[in-house]
């Protein structure tokens, strides 16, 4: 994943958030607006966790964290939908 300016912010497979799979090629457009608020990102294991949001309304996370970020975020909705 590349910031804005194209220096490069994360180096890791991206998966969608709460299944596994692939998004189709067609549908991989960012939602710029979505990925910048941040509002959902966590720290897990000492390392950040970003999360790209698509057009589509899939939520892409790092492969290797999925398990354990799909758990955090799931969290993190629930409390941001009842607090």
């Amino acid at each position: 994943m590349s910031a804005k300016d194209g220096t490069t912010e994360s180096e890791n497979v991206f998966v969608p958030y709460g299944r596994k799979g692939s998004v189709p090629a067609d549908q991989l457009m960012i939602d710029g607006d979505k990925t910048r608020r941040r509002a959902y990102e966590f720290w897990l294991d000492k390392a950040w966790v970003p999360l790209v949001h698509l057009k589509n309304g899939d939520v892409l996370m790092a492969a290797r964290r999925h398990d354990k970020g799909t758990l955090i975020l799931d969290r993190k909705r629930a409390t941001m939908k009842h607090g």
